[in-house]
């Protein structure tokens, strides 16, 4: 093979690359903070009184409570946390912002036996860690309520029995579950795990009268919107293409592969020359518009295509929806088989909710599990809200990526020129774009 057919590759991650939770700051020991420690009764007084709330319940006897862990300003460093937590034994399950992080104690006992750490200790690594805590607390139901601002605004417009998501803890789900039907009267509550992030998707009559009793249940977090994937609207070309502009194969050489998630490539598409493999769910697509389009941008090269083997998989509905759960079910299976020859994913999804700037969305983080997962890398949108796509003045307020576009591991795509393209919407009104090498216009 000459240097001409050598494609980039992408170097596989190894755990020897980096090193994970430093014990010391690099060039000595800890720093401790001129505050000194916080002050340990005030610190176990919170956590027992956080307990006592929340065994005043009956539903909550013996289960665990979330408690909330608070970095002083500047002590962000993961370093500067790493003996407290090793010591402690206190795991991180979630974050509320920067500084501060959410864990879990399991019974009063718990409680003590940390106190007894937090005054007894004389490890000097250990004393400038803890140094550097603020505070640890109860997350009480009103810091739930603060967690779950965007359940709230989607709860003012939602219908009285839709989908909503309660985060919670791994392996006690089953518990939660039991509440949520017997107690809530919730028609359904399935569970979802991803890596150690936990989440009932849950049917509850009329829930918004229901949401305060149900954020005094010890085992719920946060509550969240259930995210709907759907595909972007189809976009069709200007000008026509001729059949010649589809490049041959060349079955010796050796090209970049790539793998398509969207509805599919149509059987009578031209590009099937460059198609390695067809991978579907549930059947056939009523329509394949939208995952031949993309099939077509991915191998655009001026006004040839090819260059590029593809997975073709239909997977994203042309009308409705997926849920992210469904997704996660379905992309796993796919790069179980897939993941050590393809490492490129473009995923044609999208919705409707703009990123919270004060939660992680769990369907960003589901991708962002899989790609940690199986070594892989999701091209992803960054969104389509509505009213840019429309040029609506009306805007500013949600003027940002939509969810799961802030994926922290995917690499998240969009247009600068959403207006001015080669491009437009397939049932739009003809519209013509200006062309800045001739006076002429392009027209559809």
């Amino acid at each position: 093979m000459n240097s001409e057919e050598c494609f980039p590759f992408i170097l596989r991650f190894s755990r020897t690359m980096h090193r994970q939770n430093p014990r010391t700051a690099r060039g000595g020991s800890i720093r401790t903070h001129p505050e000194g420690t916080p002050d340990t009764a005030a610190i176990k007084k919170n956590l027992l009184t956080g307990f006592s709330y929340y065994q005043k319940y009956q539903y909550n006897n013996g289960l665990p409570i979330f408690g909330r862990l608070s970095m002083k300003q500047g002590s962000y460093s993961k370093s500067l946390r790493y003996n407290f937590l090793k010591i402690t034994g206190i795991k991180q399950l979630a974050s509320m912002s920067p500084h501060e992080f959410i864990f879990s104690m399991d019974s009063v006992a718990e409680v003590n036996r940390l106190s007894r750490i937090l005054k007894e200790s004389r490890n000097a690594a250990f004393t400038a860690s803890y140094s550097h805590i603020r505070d640890m607390n109860t997350l009480m139901p009103e810091d739930k309520a603060a967690m779950s601002c965007d359940f709230f605004h989607f709860a003012e417009d939602a219908k009285r029995d839709s989908v909503f998501c309660i985060n919670t803890f791994a392996d006690k789900e089953h518990r939660l579950s039991h509440f949520l039907i017997n107690e809530m009267g919730a028609v359904s509550a399935d569970t979802l795990t991803v890596g150690s992030f936990t989440t009932v998707k849950a049917v509850i009559p009329d829930f918004k009268s229901k949401t305060d009793k149900l954020l005094t249940h010890s085992l719920v977090r946060s509550l969240s919107p259930d995210t709907e994937l759907t595909l972007t609207p189809n976009y069709i070309r200007h000008n026509d293409l001729t059949l010649d502009c589809v490049e041959a194969r060349d079955t010796d050489k050796s090209y970049p592969k790539a793998a398509i998630i969207d509805s599919g490539l149509s059987e009578t598409s031209f590009l099937k020359e460059w198609e390695l493999d067809t991978v579907r769910f549930d059947g056939e697509q009523a329509s394949h518009k939208h995952g031949t389009f993309v099939s077509g941008r991915l191998l655009l090269d001026n006004e040839k295509f090819g260059g590029i083997l593809f997975l073709s998989v239909e997977m994203l509905p042309n009308e409705g929806s997926l849920s992210i759960d469904v997704f996660y079910e379905k992309m796993r299976k796919v790069l179980k088989e897939y993941h050590k020859h393809i490492k490129i994913y473009n995923i044609s999804l999208g919705s409707d909710s703009v990123v919270s700037s004060e939660e992680y969305s769990f369907a960003a983080y589901v991708l962002d599990s899989l790609q940690k997962e199986f070594d892989v890398l999701f091209v992803i949108s960054a969104g389509n809200y509505e009213k840019l796509r429309l040029d609506s003045d009306d805007v500013f307020i949600n003027d940002r990526i939509t969810r799961p576009a802030e994926s922290v591991h995917s690499l998240t795509v969009g247009s600068a020129a959403h207006l001015d393209t080669n491009i437009q919407l397939k049932d739009s009104p003809v519209r013509t774009f200006p062309s800045a090498d001739r006076d002429t216009d392009l027209t559809q």
